[in-house]
């Protein structure tokens, strides 16, 4: 029985364990860090208890529908009462020491419209503080991005540092042939040793960055993201809108505010009118409503309340100029937004095809280089080239193919950024 215990708790152990490392060579995508992110961030926890909020003011403003009850209770003795005299010589004295127990119950039947208002008002704020929430997540967004393309470009700089690491091994052995035959020195051996160490000192620098970029990322979606986890490459479409989208969150935002500026100018209208409403109360009280009587009774009384104030008229026309221009204030930044994401589009529609363009002379400038190196490479074993030109030809190839490499990747963020400032940033296929 112990045995089996001790199996079970040693099962329990081992997938714990599992499940908190992250799998060997597991493929992440970006829509998958996307998609975590939305939920792990800190900052998209905030929806939920804004929408929490917005219930509760929502429910306090009803509320205000239901009847009001209230009970109140006093005991007094005053200095003097009510007396009256009846003919005859007869004296009704009231009595000094008084009680009184009442209960009440308002019900609001008229109120221009102020608790609607009042409903709105937490509509709209409510809508306010989650359309800034989700602009402030498309900033999150596009921080998760730059992060995933950086790991993508490492990786490709790993990769074409481990080819160029595989190219001097191999210069290495034919050198050494060479220099068995007398055609090369021993120092021109030692020279492609250096190169070789000094590009495995790049490589392990290009490891450890890559290491801080998955961490950052890491931290970011809440995934496990180990070294053996392998970045998906995004084919991101070029979308061909020249101008943006419904889908920016911007737009929500503005639409939001100029609601909560209509809900404000609700209450403002609703201020002007009259309140009205229905009351009963019920009291036992010493003496009762017949003052005359100073014997304790029970008594009711009901009716119709209403109350109107002149005050709302005298800010009205202020307030109302006041709301007037926060609404023309949305719309003034609604206005600069598509001006300045308007310039922000065609100048990354510009940086795209620069990129497109670059990645074509990237081509021939790394097959010309490669050319001159296997020239150099064959001239060596003739004299008519030394192994330092030809360190150097590795060199400027590998350089070359990290550039080419750096410029995929930018164009890559260039149209995920296209396609974020035209409001379509989902689109992934």
């Amino acid at each position: 029985m112990k045995n089996r215990i001790n199996t079970q708790v040693l099962l329990l152990l081992f997938f714990t364990v599992t499940l908190a490392l992250p799998l060997a060579g597991e493929d992440i995508t970006l829509q998958q860090c996307e998609d975590q992110t939305a939920i792990h961030y800190p900052l998209a926890k905030q929806a939920q208890l804004i929408s929490i909020m917005e219930a509760a003011d929502a429910a306090n403003a009803q509320a205000q529908y239901l009847p009001h009850v209230n009970v109140a209770a006093k005991a007094s003795r005053q200095s003097d009462a009510t007396s009256v005299s009846i003919p005859g010589g007869l004296t009704l004295n009231g009595n000094l020491n008084q009680y009184q127990v009442v209960g009440e119950v308002n019900q609001l039947v008229f109120d221009g419209g102020a608790v609607s208002a009042q409903k709105k008002g937490a509509l709209a704020a409510s809508a306010v503080a989650q359309s800034k929430l989700a602009v402030s997540l498309e900033a999150v967004k596009r921080a998760v991005r730059e992060t995933y393309f950086t790991v993508l470009f490492l990786e490709s700089q790993q990769e074409q540092v481990t080819l160029m690491q595989q190219e001097l091994s191999d210069t290495h052995a034919k050198l050494e042939a060479y220099r068995e035959n007398g055609l090369v020195t021993q120092s021109d051996v030692d020279a492609i040793t250096i190169e070789k160490l000094t590009v495995q000192s790049q490589l392990q620098d290009l490891q450890m960055k890559r290491a801080s970029a998955l961490y950052a990322l890491s931290q970011m979606t809440g995934l496990k993201l180990g070294n053996d986890t392998h970045l998906v490459t995004p084919q991101i479409p070029i979308l061909s809108e020249e101008n943006l989208s419904a889908g920016r969150k911007e737009y929500a935002l503005y639409q939001a505010q100029l609601d909560a500026v209509d809900a404000q100018k609700q209450a403002l209208d609703s201020s002007l009118y009259p309140k009205l409403s229905v009351f009963a109360q019920v009291g036992y009280s010493q003496p009762g409503l017949n003052m005359l009587n100073t014997d304790p009774s029970f008594w009711w009384i009901a009716g119709v309340k209403g109350s109107f104030s002149l005050d709302p008229y005298y800010t009205y026309a202020a307030n109302k100029e006041k709301l007037d221009a926060s609404k023309q204030q949305v719309l003034v930044q609604q206005e600069q937004f598509n001006l300045d994401e308007g310039i922000k589009l065609k100048q990354k529609r510009n940086e795209i095809e620069a990129l497109q363009q670059q990645l074509a002379i990237d081509d021939q400038i790394i097959a010309l280089k490669r050319s001159i190196k296997d020239a150099d490479e064959a001239k060596i074993a003739n004299g008519a080239r030394s192994v330092s030109d030809l360190i150097q030809e590795l060199q400027e190839v590998a350089l070359a193919e990290i550039t080419k490499a750096h410029h995929e990747v930018q164009l890559l963020l260039a149209q995920s950024e296209l396609n974020l400032i035209i409001g379509k940033g989902d689109i992934q296929k």
